[in-house]
């Protein structure tokens, strides 16, 4: 038998639930909105609209962060400054990201030679593979090959401006041709193996 009161009461709740997610869905349109409003003309935001930001981004604090340069092939231990490498001989190109199945990026990267960082640090002729070890925990690698064959910077820039922290600031790899997996953000440290 047809239960008005059950009727009228179920409907009463699904009309506030739809005013709820209404009202909720045009707040969240509101605030979105004036938060890209706000962005625009700003040229970091400008500069990285266009890039896909993945990994949760790190609050790095650039007075006290190293770059560390370690392990049994290394002669001379190093341990970077931001303003150390930003003193250094740098290199740009525009580069392709490709996450395969998620996304491809093109950007203008720019940075120091990962080749300049390794001479640095006095790296034999025997190794065999970088590990690069992010703020996060995150760690990747590269063989000798892909370094050779690539082209590998230390990046600070993207398109111009300083890598915002959602891109990797201070320090992030990348090595065109690579997959983009392995272009590790937030990077402190590469041992040498």
């Amino acid at each position: 038998m047809f239960n008005h009161k059950r009727f009228f009461a179920v409907t009463r709740v699904l009309i506030a639930l739809a005013a709820v997610s209404f009202t909720a869905f045009f707040a969240f349109s509101a605030v979105a909105a004036a938060a890209a409003e706000k962005k625009t003309g700003d040229p970091v935001y400008e500069a990285t609209k266009s890039l896909h930001a993945t990994g949760q981004p790190q609050d790095i604090n650039v007075e006290t962060w190293r770059l560390e340069v370690t392990g049994d092939k290394v002669g001379n231990p190093l341990s970077l400054t931001y303003q150390d490498l930003q003193k250094m001989e740098m290199t740009n190109k525009n580069v392709v990201l490709v996450c395969p199945g998620f996304f491809t990026d093109k950007a203008d990267w720019e940075g120091v030679p990962l080749k300049s960082v390794l001479s640095m640090a006095q790296v034999g002729d025997d190794w065999k593979i970088l590990e690069f070890r992010s703020a996060d925990g995150f760690r990747s690698s590269l063989s000798r090959e892909e370094v050779e064959k690539n082209f590998t910077i230390l990046a600070l820039k993207v398109n111009g401006v300083t890598l915002p922290k959602e891109h990797g600031f201070p320090l992030r790899l990348v090595a065109e041709d690579v997959t983009g997996g392995k272009w590790v953000k937030w990077i402190d440290r590469i041992e040498v193996k």
